[in-house]
């Protein structure tokens, strides 16, 4: 294990359907004996364990726990200079290999944390196209999400790793303790994924960002900070007023509610989408919709325990 440089962790649970084309998508990288993979498995009720172990690769099995909790855990087996962050649903590219066994391989590189936006996969829906296509051409800004992530051992072990009591938002949570430390953040297009694991309806969606969602609502400090969170809180009582409005017989109470609802989504699509043309404005104005409304539930879900 002397020769490897790049360890590249995969937190994983009930991935058993997805697994596999990323696995092969490494292949490359495993042929040099300089990358080495770990799979987390995160309790995973599939057969997960079994096709990790079919691909020869190593394998870290935990109690059910959060995905920040496996992906620290993998680290802790791994033995690169280089930790890569990849999820299970994604597929790399033969530049993404390059690129990171090039990171791996330089002993200057440090002090700083890279990776990407994840493109969409193949054949995308029509609300891959629309949400997830434009961010991924626009590229990552403040931030960088872990399913693409990759910084030094050294660097993870000082900023004191991923929060495993975090739900959601850990990566934003460690991006912002390791500026704190002074750590770079630096998006590299080189790094190029494919997302499979992007929703691809709108059912999909809401229950994404009801599970993501949570994150914002962990601690009143974190809600405040979140525009997101209070735009999504503002969207549930204006549908609450809305009803209100239908049942006490108070229709203009009704008619503005649901307008400032249309007003928040189309506004907040404009905002987020000002690069794009018209028709996406429009099209993702009722993909908000169903992003608010996700956002809202895991409010509920988060302060009454649910899972």
């Amino acid at each position: 294990m002397s020769g490897i440089v790049l360890s590249v962790v995969v937190p994983a649970f009930n991935e058993q359907a997805e697994l596999p084309a990323l696995l092969r998508s490494l292949q490359t990288a495993r042929d040099t004996g300089e990358c080495e993979i770990i799979v987390a498995d995160n309790g995973s009720t599939d057969d997960t364990g079994a096709v990790a172990a079919s691909f020869g690769v190593a394998t870290v099995k935990l109690p059910r726990s959060t995905v920040a909790a496996a992906r620290n855990a993998g680290v802790q087996r791994a033995v690169g200079r280089v930790i890569a962050f990849i999820d299970a649903d994604i597929v790399v590219t033969q530049s993404w290999i390059d690129e990171a066994l090039r990171l791996a391989r330089d002993v200057t590189w440090t002090n700083q944390i890279t990776g990407d936006v994840c493109d969409v996969g193949v054949n995308p829906s029509w609300l891959e196209n629309s949400w997830f296509g434009p961010m991924y051409r626009r590229g990552a800004s403040k931030y960088l999400n872990s399913g693409n992530l990759l910084v030094t051992r050294a660097d993870f072990l000082a900023v004191g790793g991923f929060s495993a009591a975090l739900v959601t938002g850990e990566d934003v949570d460690f991006c912002v303790r390791a500026i704190d430390r002074g750590i770079v953040v630096v998006a590299r297009r080189t790094l190029h994924v494919y997302h499979n694991g992007y929703p691809r309806t709108l059912r999909a969606f809401f229950r994404r960002e009801a599970w993501h969602g949570r994150g914002d609502f962990s601690s009143w400090s974190i809600f405040f900070k979140s525009r997101v969170a209070q735009l999504a809180v503002i969207v549930a009582a204006l549908h609450a007023l809305a009803v209100y409005g239908a049942l006490t017989a108070r229709p203009l109470v009704s008619v503005g509610s649901v307008t400032a609802i249309v007003a928040i989504c189309l506004g907040s699509s404009v905002w987020k989408w000002r690069r794009e043309s018209p028709q996406l404005w429009l099209k993702n104005g009722a993909v908000f919709y169903f992003y608010f409304v996700g956002r809202a539930w895991a409010a509920v879900r988060q302060f009454r325990g649910g899972n």
